[in-house]
C-alpha cells in the first residue's frame, strides 16, 4: 500500500499555499489568479520553472526550490500539521495484517522526516521515496516504481493513495491501481482513478486491496 504524502497523509496545501504566497510577495509579484498550486502534485523545481516561469537557470530553480521549502518547513513546525482523517485506523490495520505500507511523494524528504516523527508514524511507514530521489517526478512513474522495488513487490501489486491527476497517472504509468482522496481536488479532476473516496473514514476499516484483483501483467 503506497501513500502519496501531501494532502493525502498530512493536511499541508494551506501551508503550502502560504508559503507560495510569501515567496510571490518577496520576488514582488502575485500567483497567477486560481492558480492552486497544491493540487498539482508535482516537483517543486517544476513549477518554479514550468507553472510560474521564475527562473529556468537550474541553479538559480534551486536556490528558489530550497527558499520555498525551509520557509514551508518553518510554518509547519510553527502551526504543525493534521493527518487525515482515518488514516492512523488503517495503517493498524495494515500493519497488523503485515501488509507493507510505504509513502511515495513528490515532497522533498526533509519536509516529511520533519513531520513524520512528529505524528509518530515512522513505524508504519517501511520504506519512503520522494521527488529528491529520482530523476523525473510525477506524472512520470519513478517514484512509485522504487517504492515497488523497495517493498519487494511487483507493481500489479500495489495500491497507491492519491489526490493529484499527476499522481494517479504516475501510479497507473507504474502499473499500479489508484484510490483517489478528494481532499485537494474535485472529483472530475479525479476521474481517472480506479476508486475516489473522500477521506480514510468512508473506508470503515475495510480492506482496500480487497476491492482489487492484481493488474494482469
Amino acid at each position: 500500500m503506497i501513500f502519496d504524502w501531501d494532502g493525502v497523509v498530512v493536511d499541508s496545501t494551506p501551508l503550502h499555499a502560504l508559503s507560495w504566497q510569501r515567496m510571490a510577495e518577496q520576488r514582488g509579484t502575485r500567483l497567477p489568479e486560481g492558480l492552486r498550486i497544491g493540487s498539482l502534485g508535482v516537483k517543486t523545481e517544476y513549477v518554479v520553472s514550468d507553472v510560474l516561469g521564475w527562473a529556468t537557470d537550474p541553479e538559480e530553480v534551486a536556490r528558489l526550490t530550497q527558499e520555498k521549502e525551509a520557509l514551508y518547513r518553518r510554518l509547519a513546525r510553527e502551526r504543525g500539521q493534521p493527518s487525515r482523517p482515518g488514516l492512523r485506523r488503517l495503517l493498524e490495520g495494515l500493519t497488523a495484517r503485515g501488509i507493507p505500507c510505504a509513502i511515495g511523494s513528490s515532497a522533498l524528504r526533509r519536509n516529511i522526516e520533519e513531520c513524520i516523527d512528529a505524528l509518530a508514524f515512522r513505524p508504519f511507514f517501511r520504506v519512503i521515496v520522494t521527488g529528491d530521489e529520482v530523476l523525473d517526478g510525477k506524472p512520470a512513474p519513478d517514484i512509485f516504481l522504487e517504492v515497488a522495488r523497495r517493498i519487494e513487490r511487483e507493481p500489479n501489486e500495489c495500491v497507491v493513495f492519491e489526490d493529484s491527476p499527476a499522481g494517479i497517472s504516475a501510479a497507473q504509468a507504474a502499473g499500479m491501481r489508484v484510490i483517489a482522496l478528494l481532499t485537494t481536488n474535485s472529483a472530475a479532476a479525479l476521474l481517472k482513478a480506479d476508486r475516489q473516496i473522500h477521506t480514510f473514514e468512508d473506508l470503515g476499516g475495510s480492506d482496500p486491496l480487497a476491492w482489487f484483483e492484481p493488474v494482469p501483467v
